[in-house]
């Protein structure tokens, strides 16, 4: 799940004139993993899932199996009486899902200095680029804050330099005059260097789930030529 950029939570507090709490959690495990609660919301910057909801436990967790300490970036994994059994039929699936007794989520994470977990990114939607790891969700959330920005993904696309080169797919706000030199000129004053897009694509819309969830393989599968040599 991915938290409400900053200026949509801004402007629906003013709308609503109503606190926001966010509420974090998958189908596998019931009924939520994570709260983040409202007096923290406008206090602290970043993607916050918050703490720990009283039915499971929360973990950062390496390749390896191995709890990190505050601060370590890794795998967020639950564990507790609400977390799914097994994915039916599918034992393969429910092997990976359960590796070292926990569950796992398949996102990227870490804990703060006040023990509130903080999601970086999908791990497949890490993009890596020139030997750095940028999460998209970060560079998503600096042009979101665009107010001709509609909505947004970002992606890692085959590069033969970079590896993988990052490229912002951008809804525009219908009837305005959105530019590609709009959204680098905002990366550039909020992102480091290695990770501005390298390129901007205005789009009508974005792939999505009958949920609402973006499709991001799909984009990658779409555009997977986009930096091929001519």
């Amino acid at each position: 799940m991915t938290p409400m950029d900053r200026r949509t939570l801004e402007d629906s507090i003013k709308l609503f004139d109503a606190d926001f709490m966010l509420c974090t959690g998958q189908t596998e495990c019931f009924p939520s993993t994570n709260t983040f609660r409202s007096e923290w919301q406008l206090k602290k910057e970043g993607n916050y899932w918050g703490e720990s909801a009283l039915t499971v436990d929360t973990a950062i967790m390496d390749d390896a199996g191995n709890i990190l300490p505050q601060g370590g970036v890794g795998e967020i994994v639950w564990r507790g009486p609400g977390v799914m059994e097994m994915y039916l039929k599918n034992e393969s699936a429910t092997k990976d899902s359960k590796a070292f007794a926990w569950h796992h989520s398949g996102d990227l994470g870490y804990f703060d200095d006040d023990g509130l977990l903080v999601f970086v990114d999908r791990k497949k939607d890490m993009i890596k680029t020139g030997g750095e790891n940028v999460p998209s969700i970060k560079v998503e959330r600096v042009i979101l804050n665009h107010p001709a920005v509609e909505a947004v993904a970002v992606v890692g696309l085959p590069h033969e330099k970079w590896i993988e080169a990052i490229t912002a797919f951008v809804v525009p706000v219908k009837g305005s005059d959105l530019t590609e030199d709009a959204i680098l000129s905002l990366c550039r004053e909020n992102l480091g260097g290695f990770e501005i897009p390298k390129k901007v694509v205005m789009v009508g819309d974005l792939p999505k789930t009958t949920t609402g969830k973006l499709e991001k393989y799909k984009i990658r599968q779409s555009y997977a030529t986009l930096y091929e040599k001519v």
